[in-house]
């Protein structure tokens, strides 16, 4: 499977001073909302991608990104799994 748009997309975001730039520039709210899309729209193409070469109709996820509901919604609505679990268990323990 190829998924090498992530490294573009990440090698950008991964920049600090781009970061900071980014932050100063839009303020500290519309940077958080910035970021918040962004990983919603990244998630969801990859999975976009994963039902495209595997088919399976079930996706369940876990850990700390699983936990924001925001970003599970989008996935919900812009993704074609019939089926999607949270795991809830989170904890490193």
């Amino acid at each position: 499977m190829k998924f090498r748009f992530f490294q573009e997309i990440f090698e950008r975001y991964s920049s600090i001073p781009f970061l900071k730039a980014l932050r100063t520039e839009v303020g500290d709210k519309d940077f958080c909302a910035t970021i918040q899309r962004w990983l919603e729209d990244v998630v969801v193409d990859y999975l976009n991608e994963v039902y495209e070469e595997y088919r399976i109709d079930t996706l369940c996820i876990s850990g700390g990104c699983a936990a924001n509901v925001i970003m599970n919604h989008e996935i919900f609505k812009r993704t074609p799994f019939v089926n999607f679990y949270v795991m809830p268990a989170m904890g490193d323990e």
